[in-house]
């Protein structure tokens, strides 16, 4: 009769560790989202325009990550580049472009609420819905908890109404990182070709939108906030 196999004693502790360091990594990215609401919303009131900030977020980090992409380890061929398009339409200008419509209507305070705090909920429950991934009994009761929360900190934030274009746009937002999630880690891209592929398609996306607004620009302003440096102040 075979013995029964040892437990694995490095297995633990190795998954702690992963689990810290992800920790960890996870608080470093909500610091720098955090910031980021308060930064963009103080542009904004400084004649920046949705687009501006769109093209300063992509721009530079097409400029500098791009390179990566096509010399040196991190080299990706030309057929990979085409899953960029669907990481950029997710995570990249379509996002940014909600995010700081958000803030445009409503304020760095609740934009930095509800967007990153309604992302893990809904990629659970996306996960749930359409990947066949069930949450546990605890994980549900934590999104019931996030939920909750949320709508007691905007109940006690919110003085007036609601403006119905800028919360479904910072709820948006949310569904669209989410899917970017989902979709991330079922490609084999690591971080760094990830970045670059979402910088790259979206400051070609922000190059070709502004082309098009040049041309229209000796026509009258258009008449939408996507280009008004206009922000409620909180």
């Amino acid at each position: 009769m075979s013995s029964p196999s040892l437990p694995d004693e490095t297995a633990a502790p190795y998954d702690r560790w992963q689990v810290t360091r992800g920790v960890i990594w996870a608080g470093v990215s909500v610091a720098i989202l955090s910031g980021w609401f308060v930064v963009t919303r103080l542009g904004l009131r400084h004649e920046l325009r949705i687009w501006d900030v769109i093209a300063l977020r992509f721009g530079e980090g097409a400029l500098f990550l791009t390179p990566a992409l096509l010399v040196g380890p991190s080299r990706l061929p030309p057929r990979v580049w085409i899953e960029g398009l669907l990481l950029a339409g997710l995570w990249g200008a379509p996002f940014i472009l909600l995010v700081a419509l958000g803030l445009q209507l409503t304020n760095a305070t609740l934009t930095s609420a509800v967007t990153p705090t309604l992302m893990p909920v809904f990629a659970g429950f996306i996960a749930w819905a359409f990947l066949g991934e069930v949450p546990s009994l605890q994980r549900l009761v934590g999104y019931a908890l996030i939920v909750g929360g949320l709508l007691a900190l905007v109940y006690g934030y919110v003085t007036g109404a609601i403006d119905t274009t800028g919360s479904p746009a910072l709820i948006g937002a949310a569904v669209l990182w989410a899917l970017y999630t989902l979709w991330l880690r079922r490609t084999s891209l690591k971080p760094l070709q990830a970045a670059a592929l979402i910088c790259f398609w979206s400051a070609v996306f922000c190059r070709s939108i502004s082309d098009w607004v040049s041309r229209i620009s000796a026509r009258p302003r258009v008449a939408s906030c996507c280009f008004s440096p206009s922000i409620k102040a909180s």
